[in-house]
């Protein structure tokens, strides 16, 4: 690394599907990287964040903004759309899976800008790593590490997703006008690696941290569920038990079904499967068939299970 004025500029690797398991035995906690294709293994669309975050698509925002250098920055963007969310979670699940899960939450950040620059907030503080989504246009970082001027430059375009690792102050540049305004999706990402264990925050906390892949807050809950008898379920989200705790999706499951019936009812909800409502309620016996159905509605509103047409 060069203590000079003219940044090095980070080496990159052309991935047509991210492969978590390289990334973490060669990159992970390493040096940073620029991906080549990351985004598009993932799904995540800029239009969709954009519309997801602030009800917008990215194309409106020069228009709105009529300055020659702007940037936009929002918090939290994917609460709005919870299969942007879950994609989002799923590739984090496939890293924390090889790196070891974090005990602490992940900040999500969806920024969008034309000839700006800045530094990145403390959530992108030198203790935390970072993954950026380049989802349209072109973006470059800066990256110092210490008290030395900034020495990396880590580049990236519509499609690409860089990472960094803890140990950097990194400040952002969105390109001059000319091209399409710069929209990116970025992660703070902690420390993997916990187990748990003298973790101060209860098994419940825990669950939903784990059933989120650190990505809180998660979507809210479906407002209702009519899911009844007649319908055929599958199981299409993980359902996680830490502890006597169950979550899914960043939420708890509530506790007023009892925990021995809830037990049962989840062992034997793996994901993937498919079942009837009407034989899992059965099964529960009559004076249980009704709350076993509610639990199942539960579980429905929280998006563990859909229903089959």
């Amino acid at each position: 690394m060069s203590a000079g004025d003219d940044p090095i500029t980070v080496t990159w690797m052309v991935v047509r599907v991210l492969d978590w398991e390289r990334f973490a035995a060669e990159q992970w906690g390493r040096e940073p990287v620029r991906l080549l294709g990351g985004v598009d293994s993932a799904g995540i669309d800029a239009g969709r964040a954009c519309r997801a975050a602030v009800g917008a698509e990215p194309y409106a925002f020069p228009e709105r903004m009529r300055a020659p250098g702007w940037r936009l920055s929002l918090g939290d963007p994917l609460r709005g759309d919870f299969a942007l969310w879950a994609a989002v979670r799923d590739e984090l699940v496939n890293l924390w899976w090889r790196v070891g899960w974090p005990l602490a939450s992940v900040a999500a950040e969806l920024a969008m800008g034309r000839g700006h620059t800045c530094a990145l907030g403390p959530d992108h503080g030198p203790g935390r790593a970072g993954l950026c989504w380049v989802l349209r246009g072109e973006v470059s970082l800066r990256l110092a590490a210490g008290a030395a001027p900034a020495t990396l430059e880590l580049s990236g375009s519509a499609g690409d997703l860089l990472y960094w690792p803890p140990g950097f102050r990194v400040a952002e540049s969105f390109p001059e006008a000319g091209g399409p305004a710069a929209v990116v999706l970025r992660l703070a990402l902690p420390e993997g690696g916990g187990s748990g264990a003298g973790d101060p925050s209860g098994a419940g906390e825990r669950a939903v941290l784990r059933s989120a892949a650190g990505l809180v807050p998660a979507p809210p809950p479906r407002a209702g569920s009519g899911l009844g008898p007649a319908d055929r379920i599958r199981v299409t989200n993980h359902i996680v038990r830490e502890g006597g705790a169950w979550a899914v999706n960043g939420h708890p499951l509530p506790e007023e079904f009892g925990k021995e019936r809830a037990e049962r009812l989840l062992d034997a909800l793996p994901l993937g499967r498919e079942a009837d409502v009407g034989a899992l309620c059965r099964a529960g016996g009559d004076a249980g068939a009704n709350a076993t159905l509610e639990l199942l509605r539960a579980l429905h509103r929280l998006r563990a299970v859909e229903t089959l047409r």
